[in-house]
C-alpha cells in the first residue's frame, strides 16, 4: 500500500512538472485583428495591424484619412509591438500600382509582377489604403543589391550607378 502511494505521489508530481513545462506551448498571445491599433509604451509612433503584421502610420493626416479614433489605439509593451513584423506593401484602393515601404517612411513603386515575385512577396500581404496616405510616403529612387555596395538612381526606369557623392548631386 506504501509503494501504491509513493507511485502516485511520483505520478501525480510527474503530470503536474509536465503540464507546468507545456504550459507556455498552449499560451498564445492576444491576436491584433485587421485595423487594431497600437503604440508601444513610451513612444508616440502608433502603427495599425495588417495580416498580423505593423504599419506606422506616419502622420496625423494619414490617422485621419482613415477615420480612427486616439481613444482606439491599444498601448502595449515594446517587446509585443517588436515581435510583429513589418507590413510593407501596399496599394491605393481602386488603383494598381503595388508599392513597397522602407523604414524610413518612403516608397518605391514595383513595376510588375515579375519583379514583385522576385522579390518573393506574398500578394496577400499587399495593404489596401488611402490615396492620402499614399501621398504621404515620399518616392524611394536609390537601390543597391543585397550584398553589393553599389547604388544605383532609377530615372525613367533605368538604373544610374551612383559613384560618389558629387555624381548623386549631379543626377
Amino acid at each position: 500500500m506504501l509503494m501504491l502511494l509513493k507511485n502516485v505521489i511520483i505520478i501525480k508530481s510527474l503530470i503536474l512538472f509536465a503540464g507546468l513545462a507545456l504550459a507556455p506551448l498552449f499560451v498564445s498571445a492576444e491576436p491584433y485583428y485587421n485595423g487594431t491599433l497600437l503604440r508601444a509604451k513610451d513612444d508616440v509612433k502608433v502603427y495599425v495591424v495588417f495580416r498580423d503584421k505593423k504599419r506606422w502610420i506616419k502622420n496625423i493626416t494619414v490617422f485621419n484619412s482613415y477615420g480612427y479614433k486616439w481613444t482606439g489605439i491599444k498601448v502595449v509593451e515594446p517587446s509585443i509591438l517588436n515581435a510583429l513584423p513589418l507590413n510593407n506593401l501596399v496599394r491605393a484602393k481602386g488603383d494598381v500600382k503595388v508599392y513597397a515601404l522602407n523604414d524610413n517612411g518612403f516608397k518605391r513603386h514595383i513595376p510588375s509582377p515579375e519583379v514583385f515575385l522576385s522579390y518573393g512577396f506574398d500578394w496577400k500581404d499587399i495593404a489596401e489604403v488611402t490615396s492620402e496616405e499614399i501621398a504621404n510616403y515620399g518616392e524611394s529612387l536609390l537601390i543597391r543589391e543585397v550584398n553589393y555596395p553599389m547604388i544605383y538612381f532609377l530615372q525613367d526606369g533605368k538604373k544610374l550607378w551612383v559613384s560618389s557623392v558629387e555624381s548623386f548631386y549631379t543626377l
